[in-house]
């Protein structure tokens, strides 16, 4: 069995179009190296970072084989080898779950 603890990824998904017409900049960046996340808060002088870690993080350019292979995968081969699990993926209607 991989882990019996709750594991926690995260995915971020790219800008869409209105947001691109609108010149909008990100305020969430991603490490899947470091498994960070950092949102940006403020402006100019007066931003504010904030990081965060988790098991896994996927940035807007990992493809969905990527993290089915990391996410998915290992849950489901422990399912066939008798073992209980669950998935529970959260997230706005449309952005890739």
């Amino acid at each position: 069995m991989a882990s019996s603890s709750v594991q926690v990824a995260v995915r971020l998904r790219p800008i869409n179009d209105k947001e691109k017409k609108h010149g909008t900049l990100p305020v969430v960046t991603a490490s899947t190296a470091e498994k960070t996340v950092t949102v940006i808060k403020g402006k100019g002088t007066r931003q504010v970072r904030s990081q965060f870690s988790f098991d896994n993080v996927f940035t807007s350019f990992s493809t969905q084989e990527e993290v089915f292979d990391e996410t998915l995968k290992p849950v489901i081969s422990d399912v066939f080898k008798g073992y209980e699990s669950t998935v529970f993926a959260y997230g706005q209607t449309g952005t890739g779950k």
